[in-house]
């Protein structure tokens, strides 16, 4: 058996930041309302060592908890090896993180999984503080690794691990998806301490997360979520995801939070899990992402029954040239559409857009803030698109110039506020983006009928401190100073 130490690293910026899903695409800071989600990737990592290898596992949230480096180094050397979760944007800090812990107790066992690894894991592995890494899904990997460590064995025959043979960085062949997640146990949200976290849309307190598919069936071409699971979309059955809900309903959690790419794709299997939630008389109130084009109104109006009351849709643009661009799949009409179903139904969108996209134009970005108006979504996020390693954007970029490396040189503070090599696929220059971004938000969310509307939709004092909250962040977002 071995002490294992799960880290979700802080950050030099002292921000909450959105590293919860291991493929990366992580946001930060007051754009997102300093929304703070648990490390579900990282608990699902603990309770799998755990239950299925026998091992002594901890999670450490130091994002949250805010720690300083000294302080993660010393909890460290209670632990015989320590799994990070890493992407191009953090890449460089959690080296700081990596070194701290070492020069600590130089014996731990540094394993870094993610993104960054997956793309780049001979560079990630010239970091001599890095032992040993893991490309795509870690759980099968690290089970398998631990066994062997346990044992004193080999790891030549550990598929999905990057490791050293005498100096030399071996990279094993990748390991096959895992075909059937209802194999997996629930990840135990107790490793960690639910009261810390914070979603600015929750209506019901304790809220959590929850993840009933990995994958997803969009070519996006900005995405890393495609590229990371093979291009394939596995989802758990109906019934295990709702024995999980049950058994979060049994902890007391009122409320979750679906983090899948799109929970609403199958439908049948959407169906399925409402009916469930009605039937078993569950009570939780939930909040998912889905795609534009999947639901209908009857969809709809039996989620609302289940408990949804707020999606996180994609919209990306309101001009279909620049939908098309990015390979989307949807079109303007039925974003259209969608908004006006839901809106119906009194179902809230979060909205998410992009600036800066391939062969976009200004007057491109004006008819997405038109549309914006137009659609009336509950909230929004817009950010300038950031081409990320391993997606077709990225590599479309590294063709016209090598010089953006591996694409670590972006840091997170920066992801989706700046201008990121994007002259090399859109024309438009950097101030521009940045200030088209700035105004986008004005103008949604400083509209007096916009205040109104919302304030009328709060429900409970809980809604009341979240809007507060999540208004004094944003507005410390829109109104910083950018030469910072």
């Amino acid at each position: 058996m071995l002490s294992l130490l799960f880290l979700n690293p802080p950050n030099e910026f002292h921000e909450p930041v959105g590293r919860d899903l291991i493929y990366g695409c992580w946001c930060h800071g007051k754009r997102v309302a300093d929304m703070q989600l648990p490390p579900l990737h990282l608990l699902y990592l603990a309770t799998i060592l755990r239950e299925l290898g026998g091992h002594r596992v901890r999670v450490l949230d130091a994002l949250v908890q805010n720690l300083s480096l000294s302080a993660i180094a010393e909890q460290a050397k209670a632990f015989d090896a320590m799994v990070i979760h890493t992407s191009n944007t953090t890449f460089r800090y959690d080296l700081k993180v990596l070194a701290a812990v070492k020069a600590a107790k130089p014996g731990t066992i540094s394993i870094l999984t993610g993104p960054h690894p997956t793309v780049y894991p001979e560079l990630v592995m010239q970091e001599g503080i890095v032992d040993l890494a893991v490309q795509g899904e870690a759980e099968d990997t690290l089970l398998e690794l631990f066994g062997k460590l346990a044992g004193g064995d080999g790891l030549a025959d550990v598929a999905g691990l990057v490791w050293r043979d005498r100096g030399k960085v071996v990279s094993n062949p990748r390991r096959p998806l895992r075909p059937n997640l209802d194999e997996w146990p629930f990840p135990d949200r107790s490793l960690v301490d639910s009261s810390l976290y914070y979603n600015p849309h929750s209506r019901r307190s304790p809220f959590t997360t929850a993840l009933t598919s990995r994958g997803c069936v969009a070519r996006c071409i900005f995405c890393t979520s495609p590229p990371f699971y093979h291009g394939k979309f596995r989802q758990r059955s109906a019934a295990n995801v709702l024995a999980e809900l049950k058994t979060l309903r049994d902890q007391g959690f009122r409320e979750v939070l679906f983090r899948d790419e799109s929970f609403t794709e199958n439908r049948k299997r959407l169906r399925a899990i409402c009916s469930g939630l009605i039937e078993q008389d569950l009570d939780l109130t939930w909040i998912a992402n889905s795609r534009v084009g999947v639901l209908d109104e009857e969809d709809l109006r039996l989620m609302k029954r289940a408990g949804c009351f707020y999606l996180w849709v994609g919209v990306e643009s309101g001009s279909q040239p620049v939908l098309d661009r990015l390979r989307k799949g949807i079109t303007v009409e039925e974003t259209r559409e969608m908004f006006r179903m839901a809106n119906k139904m009194g179902i809230n969108i979060h909205a998410h857009l992009m600036f800066g996209n391939p062969g976009e134009t200004k007057e491109d970005i004006l008819q997405s803030i038109r549309f914006l108006m137009e659609i009336e979504p509950a909230a929004v996020d817009i950010g300038i698109t950031t081409p990320f390693p391993g997606t077709p954007l990225f590599e479309q970029v590294k063709a016209k110039n090598p010089q953006i490396g591996d694409g670590s040189e972006l840091q997170i503070d920066q992801v989706h506020n700046i201008a990121f090599f994007s002259r090399h696929y859109c024309e438009l220059d950097e101030e521009f983006l940045e200030n088209a971004l700035l105004l986008a938000y004005r103008r949604f969310y400083l509209r007096p009928a916009y205040v109104l509307r919302y304030l009328r939709r709060i429900r409970s004092l809980r809604q009341l401190l979240n809007v507060v909250r999540a208004g004094f962040n944003l507005l410390l977002y829109l109104f910083r100073d950018r030469r910072n």
